[in-house]
């Protein structure tokens, strides 16, 4: 369609498909004698080049005028493209908020076009989608709702396609004050939600952990590698016994003689003690696997005098108060620990006393990796693991 010119005499225009502005795309566009191409990007609306004999302009058309961006090469399609997005956030008035969709409607003028705008998912909306897509366990996706809770809840009902590669590095640098290891799960879940969106939405938008990625600006951060050492066992089991909250006390005797992750233990239900066979199953794990361990000599009489045939949770403890109780045991031996440490001391003593690390791996449930032997062929069952952990439980008992 050619435009006529105006009483000011401008050159005709005529139109052009369209297409994803990109710099090799427009690089690769040529320029036929005779009015100016007007080549429209096909994902946001308004955005153009103006492409002429020796010039291609990037412009944004705004209820029937035109702003111009600038030349080609001078900045590129991405930095233009930023530019037509801040000029149609201002024109809308929605600030930072909102990365408008716009739909193209023709009306029946034909030289005129009426614009609706619908609003894009909001990083909430799409964070519920990939939730559900993903099959998430609960306990991991409420673990990253409240990681967006604590540190993007600004950004929660806001468009996912705005969140700018300097948007998320400032946000990344004041996280990053309270918590390295935050700052990085941040970008983790960030990084895979909007990947996630982009292949759902068809959108080639830039990462914006991406750039902060390629410059190296994750951290680093050393795995922890503490445990409970041996000379200071006798003073942790006589305080963790002599506990006031036998609850606490029976969960963290529990975890010390089994290794297993304080949200398995705390999770535990009655029912998951076959008290016929002395086995206890861990159904929901950190790696998807049902779990099984037998119930040596000491720990089933524990759990026997500290739960019997009662229903519902073998340990009425929440992690808040677990973790408190474990605050109050490294104030009194004058010690910090973890409660994961506990699970380190456990295979530490486990891999000391059976020198198996294949038996180790299968007592805590942890992945065999690429091992191809451990993957496929070695199956361990509960009856195996049940001479090997009373070793594990004696040896652990012994430095009491």
């Amino acid at each position: 369609m050619v435009e006529q010119p105006s009483s000011s005499g401008r050159a005709k225009i005529r139109s052009q498909q369209r297409l994803y502005l990109s710099d090799s795309a427009i690089a690769r566009l040529g320029y036929r004698r005779g009015p100016r191409m007007v080549c429209h990007d096909n994902q946001l609306t308004g955005f153009q080049v103006v492409v002429g004999a020796r010039s291609r302009v990037f412009r944004v058309c705004l209820r029937g005028s035109y702003r111009t961006l600038g030349h080609w090469p001078v900045i590129s399609a991405d930095e233009a493209r930023a530019k037509a997005l801040e000029v149609l956030r201002a024109r809308l008035g929605v600030g930072e908020v909102a990365a408008p969709k716009v739909e193209v409607i023709a009306t029946a003028a034909p030289k005129k076009t009426k614009a609706r705008v619908v609003a894009a998912p909001t990083l909430q909306a799409v964070f519920n989608e990939y939730r559900k897509t993903r099959k998430l366990k609960p306990s991991t996706a409420d673990d990253y709702q409240a990681v967006f809770n604590r540190y993007a809840s600004d950004w929660l009902e806001r468009s996912w396609q705005l969140i700018t590669p300097d948007a998320f590095e400032g946000r990344f640098a004041s996280v990053s004050i309270k918590s390295k290891a935050q700052a990085n799960y941040l970008s983790r879940i960030l990084s895979a939600v909007w990947s996630f969106a982009s292949a759902k939405y068809g959108v080639t938008t830039t990462n914006p952990t991406q750039r902060l990625k390629a410059m190296g600006g994750l951290h680093q951060i050393k795995p922890k590698d503490g445990v409970v050492p041996d000379s200071l066992q006798p003073k942790w089991w006589a305080t963790v016994e002599a506990m006031d909250d036998k609850e606490a006390s029976a969960a963290l005797v529990f975890i010390a003689l089994t290794g297993c992750r304080r949200g398995e233990a705390l999770r535990l239900q009655a029912t998951d003690i076959d008290w016929q066979a002395k086995t206890v199953t861990f159904p929901d794990t950190k790696n998807g696997t049902t779990h099984r361990l037998p119930l040596c000599r000491r720990l089933y009489a524990l759990l026997v005098a500290h739960c019997g045939l009662r229903p519902g949770l073998v340990f009425r403890v929440t992690k808040r108060s677990i973790d408190a109780a474990a605050e109050r045991v490294s104030n009194e031996i004058k010690f910090k620990w973890t409660l994961h440490d506990l699970r380190r001391t456990f295979v530490t003593v486990a891999q000391r006393v059976l020198r198996d690390l294949a038996t180790v791996k299968r007592l805590v449930n942890h992945s065999t990796g690429g091992d191809v032997t451990m993957k496929h062929y070695l199956r361990l069952s509960v009856e195996d693991l049940r001479a090997p952990l009373q070793q594990v439980e004696e040896a652990i008992y012994s430095l009491r």
